[in-house]
């Protein structure tokens, strides 16, 4: 099962051949709405307001995992901790998926890479490379905004919470960005519900080229919202707030 051990350079490697790729995480919320599950102990974030809505959204997350499977010549990175050793229940069903739709030939990573690159510097080698490369779209939340001067980018504005209930209009936005430039880049840092979304995009212009970042710029701005972020251990925590974090704002005239 091939395993992409550094995505950050898998990213840098395609934009310099300006090769359009596709890169996406299936973490434990996505799983959960994927298969009407909640752990013991794990809690259903707020991209949904209502089951029917993380239902359906489940359901696309779904249908997502299926297209990506089909023999496209598509270049895709797919971050997961299906095949680690620390996998759950949920990740049992996810792989059982996997193994159903015959992808563990697929390009794989740890499902929290942009955030591993922060600790030896290579999520900030990626972002330079992306400022560099030209035509980024960041669509994110107006909390984490500047986050776009690092990356030189263009902004697609989402709500903070519930960013799936106004899919249509952030699509179309994006939408209007490819269509201006084919070869547009787009950096989601806007949570599970508008996956789907980047996907549409992507298929319906597949010059085009996404990188799902998570919750990588959060703690930058404020948001800790994560718990390595509250209790201050880890790996990620002091290269993210010593030299990361300094390393975004530092774009910000």
């Amino acid at each position: 099962m091939p395993r992409i051990e550094d995505p950050c350079l898998w990213v840098s490697y395609h934009l310099s051949g300006r090769s359009p790729f596709f890169s996406v995480r299936y973490n434990d919320g996505e799983m959960m709405m994927m298969y009407k599950t909640v752990p013991e102990g794990k809690m259903l974030g707020t991209e949904a307001n209502l089951a029917p809505a993380n239902y359906q959204l489940g359901a696309e997350l779904r249908d997502m995992l299926h297209a990506m499977a089909e023999p496209a010549g598509w270049e895709i990175l797919i971050g997961c901790s299906w095949n680690t050793p620390r996998a759950d229940k949920l990740c049992q069903k996810f792989e059982a998926e996997v193994d159903y739709w015959d992808m563990r030939d697929f390009n794989w990573c740890n499902e929290h890479w942009p955030l591993d690159g922060v600790v030896d510097g290579s999520t900030q080698g990626m972002i330079d490379n992306l400022r560099a490369s030209g035509n980024v779209v960041l669509v994110t939340n107006e909390r984490l905004a500047d986050a776009r001067h690092c990356l030189g980018a263009k902004l697609v504005q989402v709500p903070m919470h519930d960013s799936w209930s106004d899919r249509s209009r952030i699509f179309k936005e994006c939408a209007a960005h490819a269509q201006a430039d084919e070869s547009c880049k787009f950096i989601w840092a806007a949570g599970c519900g508008l996956k789907p979304t980047a996907w549409r995009l992507f298929w319906d212009f597949p010059r085009t080229s996404h990188v799902d970042i998570g919750h990588l710029f959060n703690g930058v701005f404020g948001l800790r919202d994560y718990g390595w972020m509250k209790s201050g251990s880890g790996p990620w925590y002091d290269p993210y707030f010593s030299r990361f974090a300094p390393y975004v704002r530092g774009f910000i005239k």
